[in-house]
């Protein structure tokens, strides 16, 4: 039974209370948020990160042909060195923030006069080369980043880190309120079934829809945007992790890196979360678990890192209070969820 009905009037009701209810109506009820607990016997804790992995999601995701899939964040200005990546910023401060959030858990930075040495390393701390973080005295080209020789990170050779006052006015950012949504095109995954493989495949499209704004942009932080696949009663749109890793779907997925802000997002703003749940389901998208044979029953949502000697691929899970990302078995029987993400920097007023 669908609670778009049920879901509309808690919302009407909501937005009529006072502010300082607001919170605790937002709220679903334990019973609503609870999941089926089957869904934590594939997960296994992360502990330990690959840096070079990390680090190249940060800024590019590329497959294994070595093929653009999407840029994360930056452009190559020059056609002719696309490995040559530009970033504007505000100012040198950004710029060093901007290039901690690379940084994977649990590694370090060495500060040296003028920035910053990091050295990846994979998960049992081997060396994976190195890349260097340095401020400059140029008024145009506030920092830059170089890669060291050997190291095999693709289609990145140099960031630079590009004042906003030079980056050119056509690429104004537009202004983002947290709790509105705006249209935009998203990666749409669906999976048809083959005859002649007995088999359902994957395909990547491109489709307009509806992002929700969990954090505006307007207060001098970054603006978050997300669209979650519908938990919705068609196998077509979420199968078993296995369904992501044939064809390499999930190199369609959220990164790691773009994953941990939307959790550092949803551990701090639990009512935020619950509130945009219920403001979806009200339209009908069927962002909540729903229940039925042919849904997830859960909000856990699987990214695009995949171990592929082990056969694990990470997940973000926020069926709890304290979300958490973690590995789960590409074998699983269990079904999965989706989602789209974006940044945008913070609004200028000119």
């Amino acid at each position: 039974m669908k609670k778009n009905l049920f879901y509309f009037f808690i919302l009407m009701a909501v937005a009529m209370m006072p502010l300082a209810s607001c919170e605790k109506e937002n709220m679903r009820t334990e019973e609503e948020k609870k999941h089926d607990p089957q869904s934590d016997e594939d997960q296994i804790e992360i502990t330990g990160y690959d840096g070079l992995e990390y680090f190249q999601n940060s800024i590019v995701v590329v497959d294994n042909a070595g093929k653009v899939v999407r840029r994360v964040c930056g452009e190559p200005l020059d056609p002719s060195t696309p490995d040559v990546i530009s970033i504007p910023v505000k100012n040198q401060n950004e710029a060093m923030e901007t290039f901690l959030k690379w940084i994977a858990p649990g590694k370090e930075v060495r500060p040296v006069e003028g920035g910053y040495d990091y050295k990846l390393t994979d998960e049992a701390g081997n060396s994976q080369g190195a890349v260097e973080f340095r401020y400059t005295a140029d008024e145009v080209v506030l920092a830059t980043l170089s890669v060291e020789e050997g190291t095999n990170l693709k289609m990145i050779s140099q960031v630079n880190f590009v004042s906003d006052d030079f980056w050119g006015e056509n690429d104004a950012v537009a202004l983002y309120e947290a709790g509105k949504t705006y249209t935009m095109q998203a990666t749409v995954l669906e999976w048809v079934f083959s005859s002649s493989e007995n088999d359902f495949l994957g395909i990547v499209d491109k489709a307009d829809k509806l992002f929700y704004c969990i954090q505006g942009n307007g207060n001098g932080e970054e603006a978050i945007l997300v669209w979650l696949s519908p938990d919705t009663n068609m196998d077509e749109l979420h199968p078993t992790p296995s369904g992501y890793i044939k064809r390499e779907l999930y190199y369609h997925l959220p990164t790691e890196p773009e994953a941990r802000r939307v959790l550092d997002f949803y551990n701090e703003n639990q009512a935020a979360w619950e509130k945009m749940l219920i403001s979806m389901d009200a339209l009908g998208y069927e962002w909540s678990p729903q229940s039925g044979g042919e849904t997830t029953g859960n909000s856990e949502f699987l990214l695009n890192s995949y171990d592929k000697d082990a056969n694990r691929i990470k997940c973000l899970d926020l069926d709890d209070d304290e979300g958490e990302i973690i590995k789960v078995r590409g074998w699983s029987w269990l079904k999965y969820r989706y989602m789209n993400i974006r940044f945008f920097p913070p609004y200028v007023e000119e």
